[in-house]
């Protein structure tokens, strides 16, 4: 059957221990599902030129509905937040995923039906902002029941990679259906949301959002109670796997096999029934670290989107650029967003704090959108190093902010053994910097019209600064901690040395 083909599949897989191929699996399904989610995005960014020349939009217009897409998205955000703390995630995901397909394709509808009222199409992109929230904080919550915090930063960064990639999928998808195959860009939005829904599916159907859908336990032993309300036990005695990371309590049959009894139309997880209650909306903001990384991202996110959003156009308005080519240049802020999300990962992992790596990262942002005042159509090379340095020090603080940081601020200690935070706390931080980029997107259109592109990267320079500046308490705090940490380490080794010293002298007096 289809579900034993997969499970074979999974079998074959090189990882040496059970739960390891489902950490494999559920990273490449929530990274692909975001991926879907922020195509949808992109393609319709990479069409605004289309849409001003056919339609009849202006740039003013396109940026209002930037901006209440962002407002809704924002909305929805806080919504999705708490709903995914309370709710199957793995549901919460698919449909969105739908949805947002759907609307996307009404969108299409509008350009094959030559609708030119802008209202159907603000009302269709607000609505897919709303829609659009139910990836993000679902798909955090899902990878913050799978990966342990001690090694979250790494993996997180390289995953949160995925809307920088969705962002260059969508690039390329539209690219290859309006140059490659000389169709229009209705068909472009036609063929992501096709691919979205596929993905969708797979999700539906495969994505286990937690270990116990499996039949794996890990953290805390349940007792027998919990367990056989949980239905886990087949005969009431449970094997234990130790691996090199963790000590697991998972759950089999007889013969190893995972898959559920229910019949061949129910999905390949099951879904655990542990409640836990989700903390209030309220209290979340109230948890270390809440506040000050929702204010900080709200500047950021106004950075980043504005240049998701703009930098095509800005390509090809400003710099004369045609508008395959300027498509093709903006992915490369979306690979340097890749990479500094792995790199922001990696060091502040070793580090063992965050806000020292964020707040280096957002200065040297500010630095390299100053040169962006450089740029001519000539200047190809200059433009591709800008662009893809200012994605690599705007990402990296975005993506590990938006997830890492998330993920650890929703499983602190205050949150308390019997409830969960995750996806609402990933939701009042990047509701709250979608709220941010929304007015973003009315002030850089306006400002880019009425002054030009160089006062709107001015705007974002001073947005990096403030964000810098909201993570500067904790900053301080974080270096003072590190230092400490350095002159305990040195004392230590003085004292080593010493120790080492005074053997050989020992030695040598004997």
């Amino acid at each position: 059957t289809e579900q034993g083909i997969l499970i074979c599949g999974m079998k074959m897989l090189w990882l040496k221990d059970r739960k390891s191929r489902w950490q494999l699996w559920v990273f490449l399904l929530t990274f692909g599902s975001y991926v879907s989610f922020h195509a949808l995005r992109k393609a319709f960014t990479c069409i605004k030129v289309n849409l001003t020349e056919e339609v009849g939009l202006s740039t003013q217009r396109l940026g209002f509905m930037d901006t209440m897409f962002m407002f809704a998205y924002a909305f929805g955000l806080y919504l999705s937040g708490a709903l995914g703390d309370r709710f199957n995630l793995r549901r919460l995901i698919s449909i969105g995923m739908w949805a947002s397909s759907g609307i996307t394709i009404l969108l299409a509808l509008c350009g094959f039906m030559e609708v030119k009222d802008p209202s159907y199409f603000l009302l269709l992109w607000t609505l897919n902002g709303l829609i659009q929230s139910a990836g993000w904080p679902a798909n955090v919550a899902v990878m913050g029941n799978w990966f342990a915090a001690d090694s979250r930063g790494a993996i997180m960064g390289v995953w949160s990679g995925n809307g920088p990639f969705g962002n260059i999928v969508g690039a390329l998808l539209v690219n290859l259906v309006l140059f490659g195959m000389h169709s229009t860009w209705e068909w472009a939005l036609v063929g992501v949301s096709v691919c979205a829904m596929v993905m969708s599916s797979l999700v539906f159907w495969y994505l286990p959002s937690h270990p116990a859908d499996v039949k794996l336990k890990t953290s805390r032993l349940p007792t027998d109670r919990e367990r056989e309300q949980e239905g886990l036990l087949d005969d009431g005695s449970p094997q234990l796997e130790v691996t090199s990371n963790m000590v697991e309590l998972a759950v089999l049959d007889h013969s190893g096999d995972t898959t559920p009894s229910k019949g061949t139309n129910e999905p390949l997880v099951a879904e655990h029934t542990q409640h836990r209650n989700g903390i209030s909306f309220m209290s979340a903001w109230l948890l270390p670290g809440v506040l000050p990384y929702s204010l900080s991202f709200a500047c950021l996110k106004l950075v980043n989107y504005s240049l998701f959003f703009w930098l095509p156009l800005f390509m090809t308005e400003g710099l004369n650029i045609e508008q395959d080519k300027s498509n093709n240049l903006s992915t490369l802020y979306d690979v340097g967003q890749i990479l500094g999300g792995v790199a922001a990962g990696y060091v502040s992992d070793k580090m063992g704090k965050r806000s020292p790596v964020m707040v280096f990262m957002l200065l040297a942002a500010c630095v390299s959108l100053f040169f962006y005042r450089f740029m001519t159509t000539d200047s190809v090379f200059l433009i591709m190093c800008l662009v893809t340095l200012s994605g690599f020090l705007i990402g990296g603080p975005s993506n590990i902010i938006s997830s890492a940081i998330c993920a650890d601020m929703g499983s602190d200690e205050a949150v308390g053994k019997d409830s969960t935070a995750l996806a609402t706390v990933t939701g009042i931080v990047d509701g709250t910097g979608s709220v941010g980029a929304a007015f973003g997107q009315t002030i850089i259109s306006m400002v880019s019209a009425a002054y030009g592109w160089k006062y709107a990267f001015a705007i974002l320079m001073f947005m990096c600064v403030a964000s810098a500046m909201c993570l500067w308490r904790m900053f301080v705090k974080d270096c003072r901690s590190l230092h400490a940490d350095w002159q305990k380490s040195r004392k230590l080794f003085r004292s080593m040395q010493a120790q080492g010293e005074d053997r050989s002298r020992s030695a040598s007096t004997i």
